[in-house]
């Protein structure tokens, strides 16, 4: 099982902004979340309390790394695991 902090990941969406007499046009990108921000996440296995998801919630014991996280890609930045199956 794999957690993450930051549940968003990689995510640019085009804006559209109201031109003259109503008509829209389409803007730069706005990025939500930059590429290889940096992600905390817990990736024991350990199944996790419902608490996990409060904003309050310590996890400063967590790993961190560059997104995106994944595995048996070439394009991640930080490797976790895939788990028992």
């Amino acid at each position: 099982m794999i957690a993450a902090s930051r549940q968003v990941i990689h995510i640019a969406v085009p804006a559209l902004l109201l031109g003259g007499a109503g008509i829209a046009v389409a803007s730069p990108l706005i990025v939500l979340v930059p590429e290889q921000s940096v992600w905390t996440y817990e990736d024991s296995g350990t199944p996790l309390d419902e608490s996990w998801t409060g904003y309050l919630y310590d996890t400063r014991r967590w790993d961190t790394g560059p997104g995106p996280l994944g595995y048996g890609e070439t394009s991640v930045n930080t490797l976790v695991s895939y788990g028992p199956d």
